[in-house]
């Protein structure tokens, strides 16, 4: 959808258009292609119909729905109304740029704060697009990924997956530790079989792109997850 400070207006265009300035105001008709099981549950991301364009997705913040008792699900096509916000900070105790190495690109989570988001019909759940594992060492070649539903291939994990303090499994792609560029997270789906992905797994893998500090791919189901033999 196409934005404009201060304002929205009812048009075609679409997420992957629109001027991506912060406080910017906009109408969107997109697809959930998020999962409601792991340990986001309250997350929710949408897509453009039918696109796999970058830019073609984002995760929402504190929607309403219309009607008010709406469970949306993944496929579920919304008529979305909000404020497009780059968010470089949250509260006092997180800061995504502290500690960064001169001449980094500036980094932030890109979100539609305060959506009203309104049912349109069921559908399909985008299909995944299938990008380089690569643009994930680069925050702005790999921002254009965020929310969206992707595909990576030959993924390689540099750590085997690990429990952390917010009870997600993770285990790094790029990088490792702190350092990690890139991770996959079980953060839209319960894990019961950590343990059967040891550093040096190699996998193609589906997934929702997530941003906190690092980028994140997140499966949706098992099915997500298809282990090299």
């Amino acid at each position: 959808a196409r934005a404009s400070p201060g304002r929205s207006a009812r048009n075609s265009a679409r997420l992957a258009n629109w001027p991506r300035r912060n406080g910017n105001s906009f109408d969107s008709t997109a697809a959930i292609s998020r999962s409601r099981n792991g340990k986001s549950r309250g997350s929710i991301y949408v897509q453009d119909l039918n696109s796999t364009e970058p830019y073609s997705g984002i995760g929402l913040f504190s929607p309403t729905f219309v009607p008010s008792d709406l469970k949306v699900a993944p496929g579920d096509v919304l008529d979305m109304r909000g404020e497009y916000q780059e968010n470089d900070k949250i509260g006092t105790t997180v800061d995504f740029n502290k500690g960064l190495p001169a001449g980094s690109p500036r980094q932030y989570l890109p979100q539609i704060a305060s959506p009203t988001a309104t049912f349109r019909f069921e559908g399909e759940q985008p299909k995944p697009t299938v990008i380089d594992l690569e643009d994930f060492n680069d925050f702005d070649k790999g921002r254009k990924w965020i929310g969206m539903l992707v595909t990576v291939k030959n993924a390689k994990l540099t750590e085997g997956l690990y429990l952390g303090k917010s009870g997600r499994h993770t285990g790094s792609l790029i990088g490792t530790g702190q350092t990690a560029k890139l991770t996959m997270s079980n953060e839209l789906m319960p894990l019961d079989n950590a343990d059967e992905f040891p550093a040096g797994t190699t996998m193609t893998l589906t997934g929702v792109v997530t941003y906190f500090f690092n980028f994140h791919i997140a499966p949706r189901t098992a099915e997500d997850i298809v282990v090299a033999k």
